[in-house]
């Protein structure tokens, strides 16, 4: 069986590390347990190495372990280990399964046990530790400080800093959310200084979900809608409709007043700025 068909790149679940549990229990091997589960064989071998847990060995009126032992004198008077210690391998223990679950030998060596539900605890806090804090450097902190405090500092968005700066690969949100943690604080950037930031009204949870006007009865659009002015023009097609828009950048102005008669195709404009009024018309 090819690796392609029976391998999903899937992370581990509670259920499949029961079943390596359960092949280390019973003896088989990590191949026979990576085909049960789907999962390649290395995908095991990892498991089973990164979660299982070692239990050493009674010192206490024991004999040494040393493959050195028949040879060293040291060794059978139980004296310190010396440089050439090595203990003895055991082929079940070091490479398949990995565990001594369901071994029943007798022996004196260190020993090693996967259990299913410890190492999924253990993994499941692996993955949320991860992704807990700031993914950056202090060099890297210090290289976007340098380039975004000075800026924001006179005004710009972080939009407009990361669009006068492409070698910057974050967005926006990112920044924002770097600021609200006092990344930056060390130089002179928080949320205080941010100009958009404080000019922003802050709303509660319960506020923004109480901004919603309510609706007004239905009786108040009857012959008021779209559709019945449509069918006024239509009635009479000789009345005069004027469209009036507004264009303006900023509620301080200057702005354009525009007043489009449909009849004749003829729009007039008044250009308010500083109390001056400049009258063009358009065709």
């Amino acid at each position: 069986m090819s690796k392609r068909h029976y391998c999903d790149n899937t992370h581990l679940t509670l259920s499949e590390r029961i079943i390596i549990e359960t092949g280390i229990t019973n003896g088989s091997t990590k191949v026979a347990i990576a085909k049960t589960i789907g999962k390649d064989p290395s995908t095991v071998a990892k498991e089973i190495r990164r979660h299982r847990i070692y239990k050493p060995r009674r010192t206490y009126g024991h004999k040494s372990i040393c493959v050195h032992r028949k040879q060293c004198s040291g060794c059978r008077k139980r004296v310190q280990r010396c440089s050439d210690y090595k203990e003895e391998a055991c082929q079940e223990r070091d490479r398949s399964p990995g565990a001594c679950n369901g071994c029943k030998k007798k022996c004196f060596l260190p020993r090693y046990f996967y259990y299913a539900k410890t190492a999924d605890e253990v993994y499941r806090e692996t993955l949320v530790n991860s992704r807990v804090g700031i993914n950056l450097t202090e060099e890297r902190r210090k290289e976007l400080a340098e380039v975004i405090a000075p800026l924001a500092k006179k005004g710009q968005s972080f939009y407009q800093i990361l669009h006068n700066h492409p070698e910057i690969d974050l967005s926006d949100k990112t920044l924002y959310t770097y600021v609200a943690l006092g990344v930056f604080k060390d130089y002179g950037l928080d949320s205080f200084t941010l100009k958009e930031r404080v000019q922003r009204k802050q709303y509660t949870y319960k506020e923004r979900n109480n901004t919603e006007k309510p609706l007004k009865p239905e009786d108040i659009y009857k012959k008021r809608t779209y559709n019945d002015f449509q069918k006024f023009k239509v009635a009479n097609p000789n009345v005069c409709v004027v469209q009036m828009d507004t264009l303006y950048n900023s509620p301080e102005g200057p702005y354009v007043q525009t007043f489009f008669f449909e009849n004749s195709s003829f729009m007039l404009g008044l250009f308010i700025r500083k109390r001056l009024l400049i009258l063009w018309l358009a065709l």
